[in-house]
């Protein structure tokens, strides 16, 4: 199976732009983003259209103006998820304890996501967002093989 690997200058101006437009109410303008973060107002333009890979010290900027993690900058899914959701220690919380669930129990509580989602979004509830669980090999499911 192929897939495409972006470079992180690639990524990086991705994200900048997602947050760009996230933060327009708050932030709306390159001057306030360099004010907020501590970063040259040419740094900022240059990132955010991508003819500058900005240094550590200016990512450190860039995501306290956003209000994220540095990380979470060169991370290719930061556009899905959004930021201040993937701030919050309950989704960690969350992710961990999907991860430690057995098969049966991941099918149980995505089944539970499921019904949740369609009484929110009645208007959809044709639409099952999550999938059933994938078996995990370990192993032991390995060596049988």
């Amino acid at each position: 199976m192929l897939f495409m690997v972006k470079k992180v200058a690639e990524v990086l101006v991705e994200n900048l732009k997602v947050l760009d437009k996230l933060h327009q109410e708050k932030l709306g303008s390159q001057p306030k983003i360099a004010k907020e973060g501590g970063v040259g107002q040419r740094t900022v333009g240059r990132a955010l259209k991508g003819e500058v890979s900005p240094r550590l010290t200016s990512l450190d900027g860039f995501a306290k103006a956003f209000n994220v993690q540095p990380w979470q900058l060169l991370h290719p899914t930061l556009g899905r998820v959004p930021p201040n959701e993937a701030n919050d220690p309950l989704l960690y919380q969350l992710i961990n304890f999907y991860g430690q669930l057995d098969f049966d129990n991941r099918d149980k509580l995505l089944s539970e996501a499921n019904w949740l989602y369609s009484k929110q979004h009645p208007d959809k509830s044709h639409a099952t967002p999550f999938p059933k669980a994938k078996p995990v090999r370990t192993d032991k499911a390995k060596e049988r093989s």
